[in-house]
């Protein structure tokens, strides 16, 4: 769904909302607010381990293959990584929250248009290639210097429920949870690349050096697949997401509100905000 169509959906919501009860808005029943969060997976970071050694052993065999062009008595003995990986990102969204007891309610209905920017980034990747030459009995190292990452930016739609405590006060807290989805075409436009270059070392030989790089879109490797290999995309009819988060609401002014909130949202997320009260 293109970004235009998603903001005219957004904008009949809101006439909708605004249009069937035009007597309640004056008690404080409807509300519009724009938000900005912080963003972040790193939590994950035990869970990758496996995916980040077998990325590092891609690009061993890469510099391998590359190294035996000119030295094909040489094979990779062994090789030893460090690594660092992070994923992090940013979100902003709009929305329109319903408060069916007006002002002073403390439930309320909400939809929001969401864009949320993820990186998943194999920062730096050091990896030390122990290289064996048995026909000449010759020992190499291959210093091997790496980075990659994914880039995905999903813009979903969110129903959220929230409750707030105490609403009357001007100081308030805050309960949210919320479901909705991003179509699958995030997920076909998201950018892996990657990078790495190497040093080949044999004492009393002049060094070698080599690399490669790549960038492609998800769906650029879909479309490479070979006859009969299913569909990177073909059990995947959407991205779903999910939030849930504690905040505090304070009243600037009769009809003006700030925001503050940690929690969920397909990742960890500190977000502030601002709404207008009608």
């Amino acid at each position: 769904m293109k970004r235009g169509i998603k903001i005219f959906i957004f904008g009949v919501f809101l006439f909708v909302f605004w249009s069937a009860a035009p007597p309640a808005a004056a008690q404080g029943h409807f509300e519009i607010g724009f938000h900005y969060s912080g963003w972040s997976l790193n939590v994950i970071k035990n869970l990758v381990e496996d995916m980040i050694e077998d990325l590092s052993e891609e690009f061993v065999n890469s510099a391998e293959e590359s190294i035996q062009e000119e030295n094909p008595d040489y094979y990779v003995d062994n090789w030893d990584s460090s690594s660092e990986f992070n994923a992090n990102g940013s979100n902003w969204g709009v929305e329109a929250r319903w408060y069916p007891k007006g002002r002073d309610g403390s439930f309320s209905l909400g939809f929001s248009v969401e864009q949320t920017s993820m990186n998943f980034a194999l920062d730096r990747a050091s990896i030390l290639v122990n290289m064996r030459n048995d026909v000449e009995d010759l020992s190499g190292t291959a210093d091997i210097n790496a980075s990659g990452g994914l880039a995905v930016k999903p813009t979903a739609m969110m129903l959220s429920l929230r409750w707030n405590i105490v609403a009357s006060r001007r100081i308030s807290p805050y309960f949210q949870i919320g479901f909705g989805f991003a179509s699958v075409n995030a997920l076909r436009k998201a950018e892996l690349d990657y990078a790495y270059d190497y040093t080949f070392k044999v004492p009393n030989e002049p060094d070698e050096m080599g690399g490669d790089s790549d960038r492609k879109t998800l769906e650029d490797i879909d479309n490479e697949r070979e006859e009969g290999e299913d569909s990177l995309f073909e059990e995947i009819p959407f991205l779903p997401f999910f939030n849930l988060s504690f905040g505090l609401r304070a009243r600037l002014m009769d009809n003006l509100h700030v925001l503050a909130e940690g929690g969920f949202f397909n990742g960890l997320i500190l977000r502030g905000g601002l709404s207008l009260r009608f």
